[in-house]
């Protein structure tokens, strides 16, 4: 009797947790106008790094396998503003599977490794979340906007398949223009902050 009574506080308190999370800024993937609105900006005056950022959503619509969130980061390398455009992946899982690969339609993307941790334990086994970055290109990002990305993370132990809908890519160019965020392509080249 006891042992059913806390599963179904466990299960109230996710749901809460869940319901909580939306309300406050989580992004639902599949409405571009709610990845628009959750676009924030954040600026550090020590480093000269502004962030722009969208709210997570979950990895394939189920939040027990993790989120993702999009971000741009633009700030100064050498005489030119710089920008860097990232899907931040946080991935649960029941074992490490060392992630530090990325894989999409034959091509491999750029990476990088932010976190590992155990975050609970109990007699059934840890959970294990592995943070990683995938960089993309702002052209990439607007292919995505009306194909989607189906991307592979890889380690060493196991991957993740995810699938971002192009209307979570649609929100983020949205955002990013709601924000403020002038980028401009010159001549195919990198991309350029204008100043205004």
């Amino acid at each position: 009797m006891y042992f059913g009574g806390l599963i179904l506080k466990t299960w109230k308190v996710l749901i809460l947790i869940v319901v909580v999370s939306l309300a406050k800024g989580c992004a639902v993937a599949g409405n571009p106008e709610s990845v628009a609105k959750s676009t924030k900006v954040v600026s550090n005056p020590h480093t000269g790094l502004t962030r722009y950022q969208t709210g997570i959503a979950p990895i394939n619509g189920n939040i027990f396998q993790g989120s993702y969130f999009m971000r741009a980061s633009v700030g100064k390398r050498s005489t030119s503003e710089t920008v860097v455009h990232q899907v931040y992946f946080s991935v649960l899982s029941g074992q490490w599977l060392f992630l530090d690969r990325a894989h999409s339609q034959g091509r491999r993307y750029p990476t990088t490794k932010i976190s590992r941790e155990v975050t609970t334990c109990n007699r059934f086994g840890c959970r294990h979340v592995e943070d990683i970055t995938v960089n993309l290109k702002i052209d990439e990002i607007q292919l995505f906007a009306s194909t989607g990305f189906t991307v592979q993370l890889s380690g060493s132990r196991g991957n993740r398949v995810i699938r971002i809908p192009p209307t979570f890519f649609g929100g983020y160019l949205d955002g990013l223009k709601q924000q403020g965020f002038p980028i401009e392509l010159e001549g195919g080249g990198p991309l350029a902050l204008r100043a205004e």
